[in-house]
């Protein structure tokens, strides 16, 4: 079991449950300390309340567009606090136009593709951290 503190603190938002559970496991296995809003409204309270925040995840498409409308304000008020805006709208889109021509995405599969979508971030950032980049080919160098 690893023992160190939460050294990074981050703000999740989304209306999704499992989307927000989900998120808020992953982060908190990398070390961030983790508060959970399911609008943007309290995600501001949030990082209103906090000394310091680093990162803000947030859902583009909550209702009320308060996904967008929370990036526009975090911008403003908390100019260091970076940003991921998640939007899962064109998986959505494709499972809508797919039960539009009577073909059935179970909701497992979808929610599936949204958790391997941020497990897949979550090694870019770990590997970006703790690594050099990886070159694909050796630098070219001219006669």
């Amino acid at each position: 079991m690893n023992t160190t503190r939460p050294s990074r603190t981050c703000v999740v938002a989304d209306d999704h449950p499992a989307i927000l559970t989900l998120i808020t496991r992953v982060l908190s296995k990398e070390q961030f300390r983790v508060f959970s809003a399911t609008d943007g409204r309290k995600a501001l309270e949030l990082l209103a309340a906090q000394p310091v925040c680093d990162l803000l995840v947030t859902d583009l498409a909550m209702p009320d567009g308060e996904g967008i409308e929370t990036i526009r304000i975090v911008r403003k008020r908390f100019p260091t606090v970076k940003i991921l805006a998640l939007s899962f709208l064109l998986l959505i889109g494709i499972s809508l136009v797919a039960e539009g021509l009577d073909h059935h995405i179970p909701k497992g599969y979808i929610y599936f593709a949204m958790g391997f979508s941020v497990f897949v971030e979550m090694i870019n950032i770990r590997v970006r951290r703790h690594g050099d980049p990886v070159h694909l080919r050796k630098k070219y160098e001219g006669q």
